[in-house]
């Protein structure tokens, strides 16, 4: 935790920038650069720390050799709704039976880490998500990119103490990012705290 002027204390987040492409052959490159850093109660930027990378470091960069890249996916999904079902059950197992809301979205955050799915694809996510027990709609917000999202919920399928939040564009109506949230206090966390985040489409 970290001082403000004001004497408060805020978390101070330390973002990664996540850059995958692969080719058909399974061979690609992923890099991991700094983000900028800012503060948890606000989200203005914190100051530059010499403690830190500077915001655009490389962190890690690895190249995939052909055939090293592990993907659950390798051939790009149809446009249908089937197609996009069949995509998302070989990113979550669990959706071999009854897919709640919850399973959809751990889905769509899985394939999103390789993929970056089209309009249409993207609009059969949604259709599927819409139709799964348990989707919840929270309302209108800005992302932490200062996005305004439409933000859909769903109680943790696999643990109690969390919820999973999927994030969509109210300009492009893209899925543009996920959160998972506390539902029960643990320690300093309490409850609504955000334990982790990923935003897409961010260029």
């Amino acid at each position: 935790m970290d001082h403000l002027p004001s004497g408060q204390t805020s978390a101070l987040i330390s973002p990664e920038v996540y850059d995958l492409q692969w080719n058909a052959d399974l061979s690609g490159r992923g890099i991991t650069r700094a983000g900028v850093p800012y503060w948890a109660s606000d989200g203005t930027s914190a100051p530059a720390s010499t403690d830190g990378p500077a915001p655009g470091t490389i962190l890690v960069d690895t190249k995939f050799p052909p055939g090293g890249l592990d993907a659950f996916v390798a051939e790009p999904p149809g446009d249908s709704a089937e197609d996009l079902f069949d995509f998302l059950r070989a990113h979550w197992s669990a959706l071999a039976q009854k897919p709640t809301a919850s399973d959809i979205i751990s889905a769509t955050t899985n394939a999103f880490a390789q993929w970056t799915l089209t309009n249409q694809q993207q609009s059969e996510v949604l259709d599927l998500l819409r139709d799964a027990p348990g989707a919840k709609v929270e309302g209108v917000a800005k992302d932490r990119s200062g996005r305004e999202v439409v933000v859909l919920s769903a109680d943790d399928a696999d643990n109690p103490n969390f919820k999973n939040l999927l994030l969509i564009s109210t300009n492009t109506g893209r899925i543009v990012g996920e959160e998972s949230v506390r539902l029960t206090p643990l320690g300093d966390l309490p409850i609504g705290a955000v334990i982790s985040y990923t935003l897409w489409d961010t260029e």
